[in-house]
């Protein structure tokens, strides 16, 4: 579904993606990992067509570089780290949005738009919500709002960067739950940037290790997932759990431990 060859992306003298070489197939999730500055939000724009990139990004097959504003659109959906999110707004409107792909200019929203809207925010679980302001939602429903808008671009590649780092461990889960619910039904093709390693390992089918960057390891979370990856790119002390599940847990130690 995705593929970049040799993808390089520079602000000013400063390479933020080095020679990128990466495939996500067709339904996979990809969790992209790294220390802060690695490279992580830069490689998502990139394949939002966010960033100015050299190289090759091909998307469905499809070059990107040919990909006029609103095919990309129609492709691939973009949460950003940080969305802005207008205070006074309605959850539906803001939901609505996510349809300018397929609106025109100067067109209206049509019936097909309104009723795709609202079955999105009744499969999240957030329809009695939709006269709300966003303004006076928590931080777990706002996510939800963003992710539904994300979802009614009806893209098959959804991109999250770090779409839950600010939330509770319960909103966390409830929201990477529904990610990977929606990715099996629907056959999603999700790519996540991601702090915390351990959810990382246990939503993701295969891990990209970016430092500087660079892809410096590419592979399942038990591959992926070490002591010596963690500590050499991350400069942190930590132990490696691997449940009897499959999972993996990445435990940080007090500094000195051994």
């Amino acid at each position: 579904m995705i593929g970049l060859r040799d993808v390089r992306v520079s602000y000013g003298d400063r390479a933020a993606l080095d020679g990128v070489t990466l495939g996500v197939a067709d339904g996979e999730w990809l969790g992209v990992i790294g220390p802060n500055g690695a490279g992580k939000t830069t490689l998502l724009r990139a394949i939002a067509g966010l960033a100015i990139a050299e190289g090759t990004i091909a998307i469905g097959g499809k070059p990107a570089a040919r990909l006029r504003r609103r095919e990309h659109a129609r492709l691939v959906a973009l949460v950003p780290q940080r969305p802005l999110v207008p205070a006074g707004m309605t959850v539906a409107d803001y939901v609505l949005t996510g349809r300018s792909p397929y609106i025109g200019l100067f067109d209206m929203e049509s019936r097909s738009d309104l009723a795709i809207v609202a079955g999105i925010l009744d499969r999240l679980g957030i329809a009695a919500f939709a006269g709300r302001a966003l303004g006076s939602m928590s931080g777990g429903e706002q996510q939800r709002v963003i992710l539904a808008r994300a979802l009614a671009q009806q893209a098959p590649v959804l991109l999250l960067d770090e779409g839950t780092s600010a939330l509770d461990v319960g909103s966390q889960q409830e929201v990477l739950e529904l990610v990977d619910g929606l990715r099996r039904s629907d056959g999603l093709t999700v790519v996540s940037a991601m702090h915390d390693l351990t959810l990382a390992g246990l939503y993701a089918d295969r891990l990209a290790l970016l430092a500087g960057g660079v892809v410096v390891a590419n592979g399942s979370p038990h591959e992926i997932l070490t002591e010596q990856l963690v500590r050499a790119h991350y400069r942190a002390d930590v132990r490696i759990h691997r449940a009897p599940d499959g999972t993996v847990a990445v435990l940080p130690q007090r500094g000195g431990t051994t």
